[in-house]
């Protein structure tokens, strides 16, 4: 994985957190693996990775816009891959 990667996916796993809070960014997480938009093995990482991040003062559930960015994140990232992967 690539610095550029690591660092979009830090940035987004800030944002599912901030917004949503270590509980809903988990089952955020986990259901973008049920939609197939990423594969267990990257699941298990993000969940490790999301308590690396303060857990918000405010927090509120995730909206249909806040799932958009997260496929946006998630289609940048699958764009950086290394192909032989």
């Amino acid at each position: 994985e690539s610095t550029l990667g690591t660092g979009l996916a830090d940035e987004w796993l800030d944002f599912l957190v901030h917004v949503g809070g270590h509980d809903r960014a988990e089952r955020a997480v986990h259901y973008y693996r049920q939609l197939r938009w990423i594969t267990p093995a990257v699941e298990a990482e993000l969940h490790v990775s999301i308590h690396q991040f303060p857990e918000p003062v405010h927090d509120r559930s995730l909206t249909a816009g806040d799932h958009r960015l997260s496929l946006l994140y998630i289609a940048t990232l699958a764009s950086l891959r290394d192909p032989s992967h």
